[in-house]
């Protein structure tokens, strides 16, 4: 979950506290709002296979005294996400690292022959070459049909080539498209309310959120979305590994060159 705070009015800097309640989550925390920020996001991941409705309650000490708010937010059935060297959650909550290199599916239609829609991430060395090898997500690309979205480590989005205006809906067969780039570094792409995917380039962080729809089935390096974490580890080929590596190596796209 993502949540975003927005404020025309500080004139000073100001502490943003706020908590998440529910089922099994209580999670308490502090953010700072410096002024003429505008904006400021926090984000929270949620990895529990099912329908969650949480408190989210927050309170901004400005100069004039506390304003205080709270409001009900009800989390997709699946997340999933990879974070820095990469630390990667499948959408069913199974948790593991792996370092590949060049670029990767993460998440791909797989309800037929010819995906709708597929996601790929590009993974780069953090360190020099010369030691063990530790990588990170430095690109993602979206595909939906014949439109392209791309996002890389600064933020920059390009949709077909072009730099995207702040906002913009695409439409590609049956699917609507909406990006949002004004949240404060992150990207949101959402499609049909089915699945939103979520970039930070400064953070090197890519979230994806799918309400479960039994119409769409999943695959990729997030897994397959089936409420089951065991069988998390399917390959490109369609069988189920023990080994992480086997199974990162099988999603590498090789018709994609790295520099």
């Amino acid at each position: 979950m993502i949540m975003g705070f927005r404020r025309s009015d500080v004139k000073s800097r100001v502490d943003i506290h706020y908590s998440i309640i529910g089922t099994n989550v209580n999670e308490t925390s502090v953010m700072t709002m410096e002024v003429g920020e505008g904006s400021k996001t926090a984000v929270y991941t949620h990895s529990e296979p099912t329908t969650t409705t949480v408190k989210v309650t927050f309170t901004i000490y400005t100069d004039k005294g506390p304003i205080s708010e709270s409001h009900e937010v009800t989390f997709p059935k699946h997340c999933g996400d990879l974070r820095r060297d990469p630390h990667i959650t499948t959408f069913d909550g199974r948790r593991y690292t792996y370092n590949g290199l060049c670029w990767h599916t993460l998440v791909v239609d797989c309800t037929d022959e010819a995906p709708r829609f597929e996601v790929l991430g590009k993974f780069e060395p953090r360190d020099p070459i010369d030691r063990e090898v530790r990588t990170r997500t430095t690109d993602v690309t979206v595909i939906i049909g014949g439109q392209v979205i791309e996002m890389d480590a600064s933020n920059n989005v390009k949709v077909n080539g072009r730099t995207a205006p702040p906002t913009v809906e695409l439409v590609e067969e049956d699917m609507t498209v909406a990006v949002d780039t004004t949240r404060g570094g992150y990207t949101f792409i959402n499609i049909n309310d089915i699945i939103t995917f979520t970039w930070n380039g400064g953070e090197h962080a890519f979230n994806a959120a799918f309400d479960g729809d039994n119409q769409v089935r999943l695959c990729g390096l997030l897994g397959n979305a089936d409420g089951d974490a065991t069988n998390d580890l399917i390959m490109r080929n369609g069988r189920i590994t023990k080994d992480v590596v086997e199974f990162g190596n099988s999603w590498r796209v090789d018709k994609l060159r790295c520099d």
